[in-house]
């Protein structure tokens, strides 16, 4: 097995042009908008999950009392 070096400097420094500046920027935005939109279409299922984790425990303490005799079904 060959161990791999990491060099964290970098063999020349990286020069950006200012129209790849832009386009950096912009590619940005898009991601940002694409993921405000994807949290806006699955907010419905993170809603859906809160309500069965609720569900969930409140079984759980209507079985707890049960199991000690505090409520009988």
């Amino acid at each position: 097995m060959e161990v791999i070096k990491h060099n964290p400097q970098p063999e020349a420094p990286i020069t950006i042009t200012p129209e790849e500046y832009d386009d950096i920027l912009a590619l940005g935005g898009l991601v940002g908008d694409e993921l405000q939109r994807y949290r806006q279409d699955n907010r419905w299922a993170w809603n859906l999950a809160a309500a069965m984790a609720f569900l969930l425990g409140a079984e759980s303490v209507v079985l707890f009392l049960v199991a000690y005799g505090v409520i009988a079904l």
